[in-house]
Order: C-alpha cells, then structure tokens, then sequence
C-alpha cells in the first residue's frame, strides 16, 4: 500500500480543523496534571512552606507514575472524543456520505483520518511531556524528584493506550451508525470481559454456588485482564503486579491497535450509508446488541436486587425479569427510533 497516495493534505485539513479544539483542551489538562504540579512544588519550597511542598512531591510522583486520575481520564475522553468526532459525528451529520461522492478513495479518507487522531494524541503528551524533561534537567529541585527516563516511559505508554482506546473506539465508530451509539458501545465493551465475569461468578454465588471469582494467576483470570482494555489503564508501577509479564501485555496491545485498524478499515469500507444515524451501521448487529444488553440487564439487575432486598431467590428471579424485559425494550426502542429518524 503506497503511503504517498493514501495522504491527502486536504481530507487531513478538514479533519483537523474538527479535532483543533480537543487538542487544546487535552494539552491544558495534562498541563496543569504535570508541569503546573512542578510549578507549585518549585513555589512551595522558594517560600519555605515545608507543610505543603512534601505533598506536592507526592503529587509530581504520581504523576509521573501515570497515577493521577486526570491523566487515566484523559486517556479514555480523548481517545473515545477523537473517534467519536472522525466516525460518529461524521455519520450522524451525514457529512460522510459526501465524502463517499468525492473524489477520494475509502482507504484515502480512513486512512487520513487514523492519521489525524494519532496526531491529536501524541501533541499534548508530547508537548507536556517535554516541558517535564526540561524542567527534571534544569532544575536540580525537580531532577530529585524523577528523571527524563521516567517521564518519557509514562510519555510512551499514556501514547500507547489511547491509541489502543482510539483505535477500539474506531472500530466501534465503523460498526456504529452515529456518535451515541459509538460512545456507549465503546464504553461498554471497554469493561466487557472483566464485568461480565463478575456478573456471572456473582450470579452462581447469589444461586448458592460458593464458587472463587479467578484471580490473576488463574488462566481465567490473565485471559479478563489481557482483554479488558480497562486494566490498560492502571498506573506505571502497578503493571508489574497483574497476571502475566509486562511485555507480553505490551505486545498484547500493539497486535490489538493493529487488529482494530485492519478490522475497522473492512467495516468502515463495506458500511451502509443508508443506516448512518442508526445505532448501528450493519443490520445483522441488531440482534447481537439487542439480546446481549438484555441478558446484562438481567444478571446485573438481579444482582442489585438480591443484594439491596432481602427477597432471597424471589429478588434474583425478580430482578431477572425487569432487567430483561427493560434492557430488551429499551434496546430495542432505541434501534427502532433511530432507524425511523432515517
């Protein structure tokens, strides 16, 4: 595949005059979740506030530990907000469709748009990133603290789970008929095979089958943790105390990005125009979303009803039936409104 032909200055113009705004916003955030933390600390010990600049040296190493929680978020609205606006916004406005009509290729306009989101994530880590070197090199206060090693290991892995994020949430975008449903979904599955193993160890249990959720040495339990791409998101040092090594999860995540990409490019290329505002893209992905939901709804509600009355087996029946019934009729009303609408 030639890379010359694939880039087109003007479709990656156009997109990133959509995104422009989002990378601002991510660069401030990080800003004040990074440099703004040395700034504070280097402004605490000059004014000799001994009280409070051991707290902020905590807080620098959290930080750079990718621990703090402005970061992990960042991780997840920055990847999900960026193929929401690239996909979804794109099918909801029917925007796409023009662009199916111009003289651009399909792998043209996906192509450049994968480009533009990972632009859009490597420029405010990039950028904050560097000002935290500078400043652990220039300043002796802050070289105490952490070194450019460590700033540019967090740098690396917070660039390389919001690609995996993005690229799911692409993939989710190309199966998906408009930016709600790809947000949902995405969410969703993020958490997927981690919450449906605790919904169902939690339903066996709630039944009087005294069976031990797996925990991370069990086959079960690594298998949840190398596909939930929640667990992604845990901090720097916590990555050495979860199932399985460090590297195998690594290389885990590089051949799911490129598994995604490959898989959202057949989906994005093969999509019905037709169905864009729909909540789904593809017609035969009804049924799977509509009976899964259903069944979720069902074992989470009997859950919280078992857990919040003391009603016994009768909760948990209970709880089945209005979560079925509910997530069914729910689900089902969305699909059927949205494909109304078009």
């Amino acid at each position: 595949m030639n890379l010359k032909k694939l880039y087109n200055k003007t479709l990656v113009k156009k997109d990133m005059k959509l995104i422009l705004w989002l990378i601002v916003i991510a660069t401030i955030a990080l800003f004040i979740d990074l440099p703004m933390k040395n700034i504070s600390y280097l402004g605490d010990l000059k004014y000799g506030f001994e009280g409070r600049f051991y707290g902020d040296i905590w807080k620098i190493e959290e930080a750079v530990n990718r621990a703090s929680f402005l970061q992990i978020f960042m991780n997840v609205v920055l990847a999900i907000s960026l193929g929401v606006l690239l996909i979804g916004e794109e099918k909801r406005k029917k925007t796409l469709d023009i662009l199916w009509h111009m003289p651009y290729s399909k792998a043209q306009i996906y192509f450049n748009k994968i480009l533009v989101g990972l632009i859009s994530i490597i420029i405010p880590f990039l950028i904050n990133s560097l000002i935290m070197i500078f400043m652990s090199i220039t300043i002796k206060e802050i070289g105490d603290i952490y070194t450019p090693r460590m700033i540019i290991e967090s740098l690396g892995l917070n660039i390389y789970v919001t690609i995996l994020i993005f690229m799911f949430s692409i993939l989710i975008g190309s199966t998906s008929g408009n930016s709600i449903s790809q947000t949902a979904i995405t969410l969703i599955f993020m958490i997927l095979p981690l919450g449906l193993m605790v919904l169902f160890f939690g339903n066996l249990n709630a039944w009087g089958f005294h069976i031990t959720m797996p925990v991370d040495d069990s086959p079960i339990g690594i298998f949840v943790q190398y596909t939930s791409m929640a667990m992604y998101l845990v901090p720097l040092e916590a990555y050495d105390t979860l199932g399985g090594d460090v590297m195998s999860r690594l290389i885990c995540v590089g051949i799911y990005i490129l598994s995604f990409g490959v898989i959202a490019y057949k989906c994005f290329k093969n999509t019905n125009m037709g169905r864009n505002g729909e909540v789904l893209a593809f017609k035969s992905l009804d049924k799977i979303l509509l009976y899964g939901v259903t069944i979720c709804s069902m074992m989470l509600l009997g859950l919280l009803l078992d857990s919040m009355l003391s009603f016994g087996k009768l909760g948990l029946l209970t709880g089945y039936v209005l979560g079925g019934f509910g997530g069914y009729k729910l689900t089902n009303h969305f699909i059927n409104v949205s494909g109304a609408k078009n």
